[in-house]
């Protein structure tokens, strides 16, 4: 086939199966797009050069690129999916009751994680996670990191603030202002 000949078979191609073409078009856009400006280096923002320098050697992920899932990358987008196809693992907690000074109450759950072979029992490291200001243990993002956690062979503590996860308010802080 002539050189010719070639030109003429492609511009007839393209105008028989124009959306083949438009298709073409942008994903090689859109590839462009996301390869030059999504995947990028985390920026660091550190004021304390020591804690920089900590992060630079302790944490080298940090220098690396960082690569969103091509089909979702904004952070707007990505809240919203994650409220639609969320999952939930099945985490079983261990309930303890803390009864502060003034009379409230705060629960930590426990994840013991005594199926774990890694770790005997004493030495096992503990991780412990703090909700959001609202959330709890219950959270699908918790239930996430207790899993995760778990199967690094980690035992995991909740810390539920007063009135959230199931539990009651007992008390009202005596210092608000009405």
């Amino acid at each position: 086939m002539s050189q010719l000949a070639f030109k003429d078979f492609c511009i007839h191609w393209i105008f028989d199966h124009p959306w083949y073409a438009i298709s073409g078009c942008f994903a090689s856009f859109y590839t462009v797009y996301y390869l030059a400006f999504i995947v990028k280096r985390p920026m660091l923002s550190c004021g304390d050069k020591k804690f920089r320098q900590f992060i630079d050697t302790y944490c080298p992920i940090s220098k690396e690129r960082f690569w969103p899932t091509w089909w979702c990358f904004e952070s707007r987008a990505q809240t919203i999916l994650r409220a639609l196809i969320q999952s939930s693992p099945k985490v079983d907690y261990t309930s303890e009751y803390l009864t502060t000074a003034d009379g409230g109450e705060i629960r930590l759950d426990w994840n013991e994680n005594d199926s774990n072979s890694k770790f005997s029992k004493h030495e096992r490291p503990t991780i412990l996670m703090l909700p959001g200001l609202t959330g709890s243990s219950k959270e699908n993002y918790i239930l996430h990191m207790v899993y995760d956690a778990r199967n690094l062979g980690y035992r995991s503590v909740v810390f539920n603030n007063r009135g959230t996860g199931d539990t009651q308010l007992k008390r009202w802080p005596n210092n608000l202002e009405v």
